[in-house]
């Protein structure tokens, strides 16, 4: 059924394509690009004739094998994510033999609800597999809660939950069952009514399990009236679910259990002996274990899995084979276990991804081929390429050597969905008109391609999210202007050095999300304005790409000097690159500006004397300068940057002397500072940069110490400086009383 499906949509898309394709404007255009693309109606109707003789087949064989009268009965047909909901219903009255180093917590959660009269809603948030529902149901059946409270309700809430069913399902928990069908009947004004006057005037618990939203509690809580009495104990993965300024809303965190604990738990689960007690497990089995369970990182969920995966494996030779591959056991879940068994680790396990959308889960499990701890690039995860058809869509090309671009290389692809052509060489180094055949695809990369002329039949793409164009020529590459019409376009790398006579509109992009390489020599957005030059600002031009999220300006795209970030402008921005704008002096940025700015490169701006002294964006955790040419000490401005964690300065500051106030830096955990060849003092105030880990300092000649104020950054782990200090910072030294807290201090 899904091939025929994917069939269709091809079908339907290739003849959508070519049709607007077939409409383009301007004769001279169109057999530019149309030479290899020629609609055919008979073809479309044999294939439609096709499809429609399939479905019928796939029907017949279904009534053969009586699929439909299974839906019918509904024998099978229950939804998944409804069975999970009624396990996690009975998790409320189910008895965990494997409840370990959790006592504490409880008794702190019970003393919550049943001692402190001001405390009205309990929060328990964390990761998933911490135990959060594992602790509420402890707490929801601890006696002393049983005695504290007249009525006990458990509700799963997860995400795919309606205010009305949590209502009606509390109502029935609280209510005598002879009201049930009475229950079910009401409506929503009546079903509030009737639970806030019951929760007005009994002592009731209401335990919230699994919310995901912080708006699912606000649909959810209108019906507790302001009197006490009633209290709520909700657990969630969202720790902003509970974030209250009001002290009656308490938030717990549950902590991962100890090495100790770990095991214990670890025995139980793979040891299932009625008399655990007086079992012996032999050494080699106990250091296997002992072993397997770090990977674990005391994560109860975790360490269930990893003990159904040994509950069935008694020799020491299958705990050894398990050891060596324990990381892919553990994240694939993969058990033995009875699924009768609603408390067996690949069930809960099951949770988390059942509850994805099923694009999500087709992209989950295509994320699962790639090995342990590989990078993946960027480009596929984030750009939705691999979400709406995950394996039949990622119909992928890959070509890293020479490769001939004749017109028969795109036979039989004319599907394809990802064409990665990084590297290599093409004969001629122009690419053919033919790769115009390929309409559907998504995904196009050229990065480091030997190449110096793109086809006009490029803009038969119409359907592109990706395009790299970065192309490796020493000399210009000839871009036509086709990019206007790949509406759906999020990332496009442009070359670094594009011919005088390119000129790209790029005014209909409005999903670009990432635009590197912008040069107003060579690129227009003509809708937002007239015309632009290669001195004047690109910003008030580029601003206006409301979902620009990541933007490069590099190799003199800019010649300009003065760069202005208006007020409100790059809304979605969150990464900026700037590198060799030589002529660069000047840069404004204006109030709320690019809200969402998280990382700032500036590399090669020589005539860059000064950073904004206001209003650069306060969201700032990582900032990288080079080759600047900053004349006043930079720290006062950047210490006021709150979220700063990463600081890079390098051959960027020609002044004498720096300071790092008191209060300055809050959260700067890394600091590197480099070939600063006029710098001699640098102070820094008690009190500064109480969070920095990592220090280093290197080619700085005239620099005359280190600043006593190292001596009281005791969060300091790590020290790289030159060798010229090692006589002054080793034991004994007249400066190692600076330094002695640091556990690394490496001189190179």
């Amino acid at each position: 059924i899904k091939e025929i499906i994917y069939d269709g949509e091809d079908t339907i898309e290739t003849f959508v394509l070519e049709q607007k394709l077939g409409n383009a404007s301007g004769i001279k255009k169109s057999i530019r690009r149309l030479a290899c693309i020629i609609p055919d109606r008979r073809r479309y109707a044999l294939g439609i004739g096709g499809l429609s003789n399939r479905i019928s087949k796939v029907i017949r064989d279904m009534k053969s094998f009586g699929v439909q009268q299974i839906i019918t009965d509904g024998g099978y047909m229950q939804p998944q994510g409804d069975r999970q909901r009624e396990m996690r219903q009975r998790f409320s009255k189910d008895d965990d033999s494997d409840f370990v180093g959790l006592e504490v917590n409880v008794k702190k959660l019970v003393g919550y609800l049943v001692d402190e009269a001001n405390v009205q809603v309990v929060s328990i948030t964390g990761m998933g597999g911490l135990g959060k529902t594992t602790l509420a149901k402890q707490v929801f059946n601890h006696e002393d809660v049983k005695h504290q409270f007249d009525g006990l309700s458990w509700v799963c809430v997860s995400q795919d939950f309606t205010r009305m069913n949590v209502w009606k399902k509390i109502l029935k928990d609280l209510k005598p069952k002879e009201e049930e069908m009475k229950i079910m009947e009401m409506t929503q004004d009546t079903l509030q009514s009737e639970l806030i006057r019951l929760l007005e005037t009994s002592k009731s618990l209401i335990v919230l399990d699994d919310i995901w939203e912080k708006e699912d509690w606000e649909l959810i809580k209108p019906i507790f009236p302001p009197t006490k009495g009633w209290k709520v104990l909700l657990t969630s993965r969202n720790e902003s679910v509970a974030m209250r300024r009001n002290t009656s809303y308490i938030n717990f965190k549950p902590e991962c259990l100890t090495t100790e604990d770990s095991w214990t738990l670890f025995q139980r689960i793979a040891l299932p002996m009625k008399d655990a007690a007086e079992f012996k497990i032999d050494e080699e089995k106990e250091e296997l274990g002992k072993l397997m369970i770090k990977h674990c990182g005391g994560l109860p969920l975790a360490i269930k899995v990893l003990g159904g995966l040994l509950a069935e494996k008694y020799t020491s030779h299958d705990w050894r084979r398990l050891s060596e591959n324990i990381g892919s056991h553990i994240v694939g879940g993969r058990t033995n276990f009875n699924d009768d068994n609603n408390n067996t680790c690949n069930y809960v396990l099951s949770l988390s991804f059942e509850e994805l959308p099923s694009y999500l889960k087709h992209c989950f499990l295509y994320l699962a081929h790639f090995p342990e701890d590989y990078k993946i690039k960027k480009e596929y995860s984030n750009l939705g390429i691999t979400m709406e058809r995950p394996f039949e869509m990622l119909e992928t090309a890959t070509w890293t050597s020479w490769w001939n671009m004749a017109g028969s290389s795109f036979t039989r692809l004319e599907l394809l969905r990802v064409l990665d052509l990084m590297a290599v060489k093409i004969t001629g180094w122009k690419l053919a008109s033919c790769i115009g055949k390929l309409i559907h695809l998504r995904y196009l990369s050229l990065k480091h391609a030997k190449v110096t002329h793109i086809p006009y039949s490029l803009g038969n793409m119409k359907l592109l999210i990706y395009l790299n164009l970065v192309i490796s020529v020493s000399g210009s590459t000839l871009v036509p202007n086709v990019l206007k019409e790949m509406q759906q376009l999020r990332y496009l790398a442009l070359p670094k050095y594009m011919g005088r006579k390119t000129k790209l509109e790029l005014s209909n992009l409005v999903k670009l999300e990432s635009l590197k390489n912008f040069s107003t020599k060579n690129c227009s957005l003509e809708d937002l304005r007239e015309s632009c030059r290669l001195e004047e600002d690109p910003m008030p031009i580029l601003e206006k790409l409301l979902q620009l999220k990541e933007l490069e300006l590099g190799f003199e795209s800019f010649s300009g000097k003065k760069m202005v970030c208006s007020s409100c402008g790059f809304p979605q921005l969150q990464k900026l690159s700037m590198d060799v704008l030589e002529k660069w002096e000047e840069w404004i940025v204006e109030e709320s500006s690019m809200p969402l700015l998280h990382t700032l490169h500036i590399k090669v701006c020589p005539k860059l004397k000064k950073l904004p002294d206001k209003h650069l964006p306060s969201h700032l955790t990582a900032i990288s300068l080079s080759n600047c040419g900053l004349e006043e000490d930079p720290m006062p401005t950047l210490e006021r940057l709150f979220h700063l964690k990463v600081l890079e300065f390098h051959k960027s500051f020609g002044g004498r002397i720096m300071v790092c106030a008191g209060s300055g830096f809050p959260q700067l955990q890394e600091l590197s500072i480099k070939e600063l060849e006029e710098w001699e003092e640098w102070i820094v105030e008690q009190g500064s940069m109480p969070l920095l880990h990592t220090l280093n300092i290197d080619d700085c000649p005239n620099l005359k110490e280190l600043p006593d104020g190292l001596r009281f950054i005791y969060s300091l782990k790590n020290l790289k400086v030159s060798k010229r200090w090692k006589k002054r910072l080793s034991e004994g030294g007249e400066d190692y009383y600076k330094v002695q807290h640091i556990p690394t201090v490496i001189f190179y």
